[in-house]
């Protein structure tokens, strides 16, 4: 190999060694710039202005008007600073405590773009367009599945009955009230084709009747991780959290809850000792064949079409550490490569 062929493969590695560097450090600093936000979002909670005065109802004879809500003196400034907030989900014991944002006239508005209306690869939790937090029988909760924890990178640990010991209840407050919801179970699945035959468990939303209803519960049955031992009927509030997962293509991962009336136990403290015994349940396997990218236009909603994207913010997270891995072993091939050709020339 000779000198300028030898000082080419030296000079190629070392740029992209150091492209990769550049780039380890912008996803670094980006991701420090996300926690912030977060941060700034989480201190709103500790705020509490006072609450506008809420208009007076119109004197025009109407049938009863609906009560106008009253927004949480906790919530107030998070719903003062963003509108589109809609509650805050949390879970104790995880990463999960974040604002939920509702925009049913943008669909997927808070994919990419964190609370202040920034981009964001993390971008924000949101529940389903479709969704109604009054009256609609099962919410839908979107969170990428992030490597550090972010949004719903934790999710994917209740695939294990013993972490679901540990965290049974899941607590969604809208920012009129508290609510508390019990785990029922978690599942994997995926995205279905436009024509493909199947239960869509990302467009259960309102259960037209206890049949439709029935046909969530046999879903779940079938392809839960694990049983819980808890039980769902009709008339039930649910709470289904969904992000992405990587068993297959297009794959998702879900954890369904219920809600706990005042007709309910009190919630018992999430502890291994207190845990009901469930029986370990293997996953039911699914159907092999690869899923799309994106579902048709109308095929499916836009919550389920729009969170696909999450699986490519899963591969920009590593991008950072396959860029390092990469360059390393660009460096090493160039240098073995110039320890060979010295070599030879010695022999000679």
């Amino acid at each position: 190999m000779n000198s300028k062929l030898r000082k080419g493969v030296l000079i190629l590695c070392s740029i992209v060694l150091i492209c990769c560097i550049a780039g380890l450090a912008c996803h670094y600093v980006r991701q420090r710039l996300e926690d912030r936000v977060d941060g700034q979002v989480s201190a709103l909670l500790s705020e509490t202005p006072p609450l506008e005065p809420q208009p007076t109802p119109s004197p025009l004879p109407e049938p009863t008007p609906s009560p106008i809500p009253q927004v949480l003196e906790k919530y107030a400034a998070l719903a003062a600073e963003n509108p589109d907030a809609i509650g805050w989900l949390k879970i104790e014991g995880t990463a999960i405590d974040n604002v939920v944002m509702h925009t049913p006239d943008e669909p997927d508005k808070y994919l990419h773009i964190d609370f202040y209306g920034n981009y964001s690869n993390r971008g924000t939790l949101y529940l389903d367009e479709a969704c109604d937090i009054w009256e609609s029988d099962n919410l839908i909760i979107y969170g990428h599945h992030m490597q550090s924890s972010a949004m719903f990178g934790d999710l994917d640990y209740f695939a294990s009955q013993a972490y679901w010991e540990n965290h049974k209840f899941i607590q969604f407050d809208t920012v009129y009230e508290e609510r508390t919801y019990e785990v029922v179970a978690a599942f994997y699945a995926r995205v279905l084709y436009q024509n493909e035959e199947g239960f869509r468990y990302y467009r259960f939303i309102d259960a037209e009747d206890e049949s439709a209803f029935n046909e969530y519960v046999d879903f779940i049955a079938e392809n839960q991780c694990y049983d819980t031992g808890v039980g769902i009927e009709y008339g039930d509030r649910l709470l289904t959290l969904s992000t992405c997962a990587y068993h297959v293509e297009n794959g998702r991962f879900a954890v369904v809850a219920r809600l706990v009336t005042d007709e309910d136990d009190p919630p018992a403290a999430d502890t291994a000792d207190e845990a009901a015994a469930g029986s370990s349940g293997g996953l039911v396997a699914i159907e092999d064949g690869p899923a799309p990218l994106a579902a048709a236009p109308g095929s499916e909603p836009a919550g389920a079409d729009a969170s696909v994207a999450a699986s490519a913010v899963y591969s920009r997270q590593s991008f950072s550490t396959d860029m390092i891995f990469l360059a390393l072993g660009l460096l090493a091939s160039g240098t073995g490569l110039l320890s060979l050709s010295g070599a030879g020339r010695r022999k000679k």
